[in-house]
């Protein structure tokens, strides 16, 4: 369309390099450069987007995030992320993959003291929808109170980022909250945590 258009030009599309986009336009190698909308150097000047694309999370099958249908950014607060490629442009990697988001510094949880609660009680694990402790934490120098207080003190085991999505309307309908719940972990040697599914026995 665009030769049509412009019946003295030639469009020849040529590749680069995600880890270095802007030296073959620098260098007069190209004269246009396609490129996601990330922009952290001065000479470049952006031009009109012409697309927009999703991004896609990937994630083990066992992996909560795995059941939804849309996850947000949000919800990977707290999430291990891959880690990029040592040449990869760093504010494209912030923009993709950005290290700090609105829950990585404030978020719901448990508030420290509840762990007396749960000593008192005896209670051998503690699940959560989130991942058990508050953002900002509320113990200075101690980023997840929660998890040191029940995993290391108590010997609590703890579930992460539980989805009730299911359970919680058959719950509703037979008027019946307390089930048993049967967690098998992975046999992984010298690990200290595992994927899980919870079934729940009503």
């Amino acid at each position: 369309m665009f030769e049509a258009r412009h019946p003295g030009c030639q469009v020849t599309l040529q590749g680069v390099p995600v880890t270095e986009p802007y030296a073959a336009l620098r260098a007069g190698e190209i004269d246009v450069l396609i490129h996601w909308l990330v922009v952290d150097e001065r000479d470049p000047t952006p031009g009109p987007a012409i697309d927009r694309q999703d991004r896609v999370v990937a994630v083990a099958v066992s992996h909560p995030l795995a059941r939804r249908q849309t996850v947000s950014v949000e919800d990977l607060a707290g999430q291990p992320a891959a880690r990029p490629p040592a040449a990869f442009p760093p504010a494209l990697w912030e923009a993709l993959v950005p290290a700090n988001i609105p829950s990585a510094d404030a978020r719901a949880g448990l508030h420290p003291a509840v762990l007396e609660y749960a000593a008192d009680r005896k209670i051998a694990l503690l699940g959560s929808d989130g991942n058990n402790d508050t953002a900002p934490s509320t113990v200075q120098g101690v980023d997840f109170p929660v998890h040191v207080l029940a995993i290391a003190a108590l010997g609590v085991h703890l579930i992460d980022y539980l989805d009730f999505s299911a359970l919680a309307p058959l719950c509703a309908e037979f008027r019946q909250w307390s089930f048993l719940c049967v967690v098998a972990p992975l046999g992984l040697a010298l690990a200290t945590g595992s994927p899980v599914n919870p079934i729940a026995i009503l």
